[in-house]
């Protein structure tokens, strides 16, 4: 199956996509490298060798209906990516190498729940109804197909925020959060919404850092140690 690494951005008081993209570093896991916008948007240098996609117009609050959008133009699985993370050191292609377990929704690499640092990787499972952050997951192609047919359900309603509508089209699924935290949400104020420092479940307080080489440290982790033997 490809994979799409997508990163999905809107003009911002601050420009964070250029850190963003810098700490992906290498992303030649991904069969595609999509920077996906939500109306007008200054594109870094950073994004040299990327392909541009999304909407000239906003429309709604910032990244909720593009978000939908971007799913729609995805063959495969998407890791995706919001425009104000940064990545510890190989994490793109150690995400890729890991996948998303079958029959899982999907997988955060983004982890707000775990409150101290785990240097072995696991994952924590639950009910993908649970509203939790998307700054970056994988989701894969089975679960794009039922997001977009939600787009004709009555609660379909992606300007209350694309992470309280993906979970109630997820509702009784089972989805997983990896820990340690791969990403980490940045910037103390919100660029986006109200001017508020970035608390509680916006921050991850097991992420391994800008120093931690994700490939050389998880080097010897295969995805059956991750997931058992249901890959």
């Amino acid at each position: 199956m490809s994979t799409t690494l997508a990163v999905l951005t809107c003009a911002r008081k601050r420009d964070y996509l250029s850190r963003t993209l810098a700490s992906l570093g290498d992303v030649g896991a991904c069969d595609r490298r999509l920077v996906w916008c939500d109306g007008p948007v200054t594109i870094p240098d950073a994004a040299h060798g990327w392909e541009v996609g999304g909407s000239p117009m906003r429309q709604g609050p910032p990244n909720t209906f593009a978000f939908w959008d971007l799913l729609a133009a995805v063959t495969g699985d998407l890791l995706f990516i919001e425009d104000d993370v940064l990545a510890s050191p190989g994490a793109v292609a150690y995400a890729v190498r890991m996948g998303c377990q079958d029959g899982l929704a999907y997988v955060s690499w983004f982890d707000p729940v775990c409150r101290r640092t785990f240097r072995l990787p696991r994952v924590r499972y639950f009910d993908a109804g649970e509203i939790i952050p998307c700054q970056a997951r994988t989701i894969p192609a089975r679960t794009i197909s039922r997001l977009l047919e939600f787009r004709s359900h009555p609660d379909w309603a992606p300007g209350t925020g694309s992470d309280a509508c993906v979970a109630a089209a997820l509702t009784g699924q089972m989805a997983a959060v990896h820990v340690p935290s791969l990403f980490q949400h940045v910037g103390n104020i919100s660029e986006v919404d109200a001017d508020g420092a970035l608390t509680g479940d916006r921050l991850s307080e097991s992420w391994l850092g800008e120093s931690y080489d994700v490939a050389r440290g998880f080097k010897h982790i295969q995805p059956s140690d991750l997931w058992g033997d249901t890959q």
